[in-house]
């Protein structure tokens, strides 16, 4: 039997995965949570073999998760579930290793597939996330142009100052800061601070 937990912070999605795998003969999922910090705190006491997370949640994001998975407990695999097939983020999750990578997209075969294939050892990369990776890798990429303050701002960002502390070095509002923040992860299409920051040292912008 696979052991799965999974975390996503939309009730709705633990309890697709709940009806998805249910289906399944040799899949159990254990339990769902809807924080990072809840699932890694059960992971102390239990006896799981893969987690499927999303990307973006409270507390504790999926990629942060990911992370302390890997580092606290490395037998357990991992698998992405996300909406998101943004480039960084997908990188994001190779960096560390993940196990998987699925769309919320993908048909409820393709999730067991996935699980079974981690489980058995394998990597595996839905279609449609690969699809994906080179429908976005074939498009040109615009020219990113920062102002000045941006740049500072993003600097002190990859640094990893707080929005308080980047506030008092440059004598702005916090508030002010936390504009420039969004603005940037808007700009360069990212999902939040982390992934800024790789963005921004891949394409040189700091």
């Amino acid at each position: 039997m696979i052991n799965v937990l999974a975390v996503d912070d939309h009730e709705i999605v633990i309890s697709g995965l709940t009806y998805i795998l249910d289906k399944s003969s040799n899949i159990k999922l254990i339990d769902g949570f809807k924080n990072g910090q809840d699932a890694l705190d059960q992971l102390k006491s239990r006896s799981i073999d893969i987690v499927i997370l999303d990307v973006n949640m409270p507390i504790l994001d999926g990629i942060s998760l990911a992370k302390l998975i890997r580092k606290d407990h490395p037998l357990v695999k991992i698998i992405f579930f996300t909406n998101s097939s943004e480039l960084q983020i997908v990188r994001e999750a190779m960096h560390i290793n993940a196990e998987g990578y699925i769309l919320k997209s993908d048909s409820n075969e393709e999730i067991i597939k996935a699980i079974e294939h981690v489980h058995k050892g394998y990597d595996y990369y839905s279609f449609s996330t690969v699809k994906n990776i080179f429908s976005n890798l074939s498009k040109p990429r615009s020219v990113i142009k920062l102002s000045k303050r941006q740049k500072e701002v993003l600097e002190l960002i990859a640094k990893g100052l707080t929005s308080k502390q980047i506030a008092q070095k440059l004598h702005l509002s916090v508030s002010t800061v936390n504009t420039h923040r969004n603005n940037l992860i808007n700009i360069t299409g990212t999902q939040n601070s982390q992934s800024l920051i790789n963005f921004a040292k891949e394409n040189n912008l700091i």
